[in-house]
């Protein structure tokens, strides 16, 4: 689901779960957002379609969205760029205007509902729930 945001209200982050039996993972995976920052500028995206392992006649559909760690609080450099997939999902688009971009009119600054981190056999990935834009400049981004 894609949302225009009004309130400008911020990321948010699924609540990490502590575990009993690796509590030093648990301490590492904690507090996300501190990490990539609240608000991102929105870069492009696309469809991913994978078949259901569970269903051989069902395809799972995700909006996978590209976007830059905007915050000069998040501990990951300014400019990063980050994938986050949004399961069944609309894809956000960038309208392809060479003039816009020029005039700085069509970044679009983003949040995310819930965020999580993954990680699994040396690779990691972020999932969210939402995406919605703030309708604020990404100079006011950065301050975020």
């Amino acid at each position: 689901m894609v949302q225009n945001s009004s309130n400008k209200e911020l990321s948010t982050e699924v609540e990490s779960r502590k575990s009993k039996n690796t509590p030093i993972q648990s301490l590492r995976m904690g507090a996300l957002l501190p990490i990539i920052g609240r608000v991102f500028v929105l870069q492009g995206g696309y469809i991913d379609k994978s078949p259901d392992f569970n269903n051989k006649d069902k395809t799972n559909v995700s909006a996978i969205h590209e976007v830059v760690v905007t915050s000069k609080n998040a501990k990951l450099p300014l400019g990063t760029r980050l994938q986050v997939k949004i399961k069944g999902g609309e894809l956000l688009e960038v309208e392809n205007d060479s003039t816009g971009f020029l005039l700085g009119t069509i970044h679009k600054v983003v949040a995310f509902d819930n965020l999580s981190h993954w990680t699994f056999n040396g690779k990691e990935g972020l999932n969210a729930e939402n995406i919605r834009i703030l309708g604020i400049t990404p100079e006011e981004a950065m301050k975020l």
